[in-house]
């Protein structure tokens, strides 16, 4: 019998190293040396971890931790999505955090290809300091695929759990350099990206399987980031449901429009999400698709029944943000006054 339990552990052992042998060896086939942070920013990238993974949000602690009862007693948070600060608008950042709805507010910057740094840049200064000043908490974004400067970008890079570790560590490390707790990614391509075709159409099984490893690995190394946008998607292999893995919290897209249809299935147990997702325009009327009303301010902010039972609600006006900004800041003048 001692002999027999030897052998099995002995077994067990050698799968276990022979299991970790084999992980080193994918993460070593796709990074080069030269493409890891050095000690001290390791060190940094950590310390920027453990603060997204403690008390450093709203919900007080990590949530995959906490029970029901914890969860069901959190208050939701109610982010804005901003990228008119880094054309020098910030007329809309400024109506958003100074309206008092708003908890956080989601700065998106462009593709590192684009702008590598973001941290001496004086709008993200400025915008950083709007969103401080007035109590709002900034989610640090950037775009996971670039979209205009591709540099020889391809969907093979798609594949490869590298790029995807780079992008995790710079974004974390740049947040932590600005002092911000909270990031995310945009992972929606456009423009001249490969991906781009991957929008409406799925991956073959093999190509979604080949990304969604590399992205899984990726994380396994680097951990996630905090929120990732859009995602859930009907299509099984779609590209946004391959990046879903790289947040903690998913933000819906397919609740964007005030449908009947989805607001039945809500929340549908086949596209699960954290944060429910809404288009906000001045009046419920979308000129580019008349069939998909919008919501407006004061009635997604109403028929909470539509978001609160989630962790949270996310807004985006598309390029009617400084109208939408001012019918938010119009709210907080039509308050009763005590």
């Amino acid at each position: 019998m001692n002999v027999t339990k030897y052998k099995a552990t002995l077994c067990r052992s050698i799968f276990s190293a022979t299991l970790i042998v084999l992980t080193i060896a994918v993460i070593a086939k796709y990074i080069n040396a030269s493409d890891l942070l050095s000690a001290k920013d390791r060190r940094i990238s950590v310390s920027a971890d453990n603060r997204f993974d403690t008390n450093s949000d709203i919900y007080g602690k990590h949530v995959a931790v906490a029970t029901n009862a914890d969860v069901n007693n959190v208050k939701p948070v109610v982010m804005w999505y901003s990228r008119q600060w880094g054309w020098g608008r910030y007329e809309p950042l400024e109506n958003i955090t100074g309206s008092g709805f708003f908890s956080h507010v989601m700065l998106v910057g462009l593709h590192r290809n684009y702008v590598p740094n973001y941290i001496d840049n004086p709008r993200f200064k400025k915008a950083v300091k709007i969103c401080r000043d007035n109590g709002v908490e900034v989610i640090w974004t950037r775009f996971l695929f670039p979209n205009h400067k591709i540099k020889g970008f391809t969907l093979e890079t798609a594949f490869n759990p590298g790029y995807y570790i780079d992008q995790i560590q710079n974004i974390k490390r740049e947040a932590a350099q600005a002092g911000i707790k909270l990031v995310a990614f945009d992972t929606e391509p456009c423009c001249k990206s490969p991906l781009v075709p991957y929008k409406s159409k799925p991956f073959s099984k093999e190509d979604y399987e080949k990304i969604s490893t590399a992205i899984k690995v990726a994380i396994g190394y680097a951990g996630p980031v905090d929120y990732v946008l859009p995602s859930a998607a009907a299509e099984e292999n779609h590209l946004y449901n391959a990046a879903a893995q790289i947040g903690k919290y998913i933000i819906a897209e397919y609740t964007y429009y005030d449908l009947p249809v989805v607001h039945r299935n809500n929340p549908d147990k086949n596209r699960p999400y954290d944060i429910f997702g809404a288009y906000v325009g001045v009046t419920k009327e979308n000129k580019h698709n008349p069939n998909l009303n919008l919501y407006t301010p004061k009635e997604i902010l109403e028929r909470k029944e539509l978001w609160s039972h989630k962790k949270g609600l996310f807004i985006y006006s598309g390029n009617a943000a400084p109208e939408v900004s001012r019918e938010f800041w119009k709210l907080k003048e039509d308050k009763p006054k005590n």
